[in-house]
């Protein structure tokens, strides 16, 4: 399925409120484009997000996973200021235990964006 499928309207930039239904989504950016100078430019510089995911059943936690990460590696077009060429996962990780009700995946993802 589809991210929006697992989690509908439940995604939040930086924080989520108090009481929400799992699942769902926090995207947080944790840097801006970075400048090499006036002559290069290093798409792999680009601005990083972090996404984490939270889920009280381990196997819906993978899933939502598995859809975030083919969105992200598949999307072109914008993303705030700069048009993206492509997303790039660099790193995930997922913490929780069976019986506990809290799992939490992180993806965290680079975008290559065309300065253009």
């Amino acid at each position: 399925g589809s991210v929006v499928s697992y989690v509908s309207s439940a995604m939040y930039l930086i924080e989520a409120p108090q009481e929400v239904a799992l699942p769902y989504i926090v995207y947080t950016p944790i840097s801006d484009p970075m400048n090499e100078g006036f002559f290069s430019h290093d798409p792999m510089r680009g601005p990083r997000y972090q996404f984490d995911i939270y889920s009280d059943d381990a196997g819906e936690l993978i899933a939502i996973e598995n859809a975030l990460v083919q969105r992200l590696r598949w999307y072109q077009g914008s993303v705030g200021t700069l048009t993206a060429e492509n997303i790039n996962v660099v790193n995930m990780f997922k913490t929780g235990q069976e019986g506990t009700q809290a799992f939490r995946s992180i993806v965290d993802a680079i975008i290559t964006y065309n300065e253009g």
